[in-house]
Parts: C-alpha cells; structure tokens; sequence
C-alpha cells in the first residue's frame, strides 16, 4: 500500500505531465490538479468519518445505492477506494 504521499506525488505527475513534455498550460495542469485535490481531499475525509463508524452522510448514502443498481459507477467506486484510478480519471465522467 502507497502512502497518501505518494499518491499525491503520482496525481501531480498525472496532472502536469503532458503540460512539462509538451510545452502545454502548466498554469493550467496546476489549477486542474488543485480541483481535482480538494474533490479528493473531501471524498478522503468521508472514507475516514466511514472509518469511525459513524453513519454515512446523504452523499455517500447515494454513491452506495447508486453503486448498487450500475455496474459503472460500482466498478469506479472501487477503482477509485483502491488506489487505481488517477487523478484525471476520477475526476471526470466516463
């Protein structure tokens, strides 16, 4: 298992790499990359309120019922608690 860190490290790769290589918006990567930070920064924070055994919120009540009944958003959902999901990818549909 990754330290937080490291998955950190890996996201800002993911989201300033083609800018670096291709001489892209890195003002923009970064900006991409501070978004998709706090949306996780925030799911992050739910996964360790779950882990108090507190009881779930509205949102996460609806991931886990939509997760339930579509087989996308469950196999996202699991991509995305175990590490296997980049940055890019959790952060946009499809």
């Amino acid at each position: 298992m990754r330290s937080p860190g490291s998955h950190t490290a890996a996201w800002l790769t993911d989201a300033t790499a083609e800018a670096l290589a291709g001489g892209g918006q890195l003002r923009q990567a970064l900006r991409s990359y501070r978004r998709a930070h706090r949306f996780i920064d925030k799911y992050d924070a739910l996964g360790r309120k779950e882990a108090l055994a507190k009881p779930p919120d509205a949102l996460q009540r609806a991931v886990r019922t939509a997760a339930v009944s579509d087989p996308c958003i469950a196999r996202r959902l699991a991509m995305f608690a175990c590490g296997q999901r980049s940055l890019r990818s959790c952060s946009t549909p499809g």
